[in-house]
């Protein structure tokens, strides 16, 4: 009998839905721009791996070596859709954000918008919604590692900050803060 009642639960267990993300929020407010060209401040958080395979993704310089942990380990395939940069360039539209990291890597998050992405074969779930002055990024990848990055002003427009964090299964991985401030050439 105790072989059966174990049997079932991992037969249950298997049927578990795929994790999937919410859907975002939908509203926008009027008076937030991150439009203009943003130069990294400081870099704030764990800037050693809480283990020996995890690695700091968000690196003081960009030239630094990152080293990127294999595809096996947890909240890995997460990390590949995390950017970084010492200069930013925002565009905001109306529905959506346009970043480009050290003049090279440009992502677009829609406002309101929850989408598959992908990094060659690694796939993600991502949304983008605005939390009320805080833009909220979430990246989902298969295995349930939650990438979170949260973007707002401060200094009255004048700094921009980049709360970024990567959860698998209760576990932070990876938790850090970018400030940049904001360049004179808008």
């Amino acid at each position: 009998m105790r072989q059966v009642f174990l049997t079932g639960l991992l037969v249950l267990a298997g049927c578990a839905a795929p994790v999937v993300l919410d859907p975002p929020p939908t509203g926008i407010p009027d008076d937030i721009d991150f439009t203009g060209y943003w130069s990294l401040q400081q870099v704030e958080g764990r800037q050693q791996p809480t283990r020996a395979t995890d690695a700091l993704i968000i690196p003081k310089d960009r030239r630094a070596p990152v080293r990127r942990s294999s595809r096996s380990e947890p909240g890995s395939a997460a990390r590949v859709f995390l950017e970084s940069g010492n200069e930013l360039k925002i565009t905001q539209a109306e529905s959506a954000l346009f970043i480009s990291f050290d003049r090279s890597i440009v992502e677009e998050h829609r406002f309101g918008v929850l989408r598959e992405i992908s990094v060659g074969p690694i796939e993600a779930q991502r949304s983008a919604g605005w939390v009320g002055d805080t833009l909220e990024i979430k990246t989902l990848d298969d295995d349930g590692a939650l990438l979170t990055e949260r973007w707002t002003l401060r200094l009255g427009g004048d700094q921009l900050v980049r709360e970024v964090q990567l959860i698998h299964k209760d576990e932070v991985l990876m938790k850090g803060t970018q400030v940049f401030r904001r360049r004179g050439d808008r």
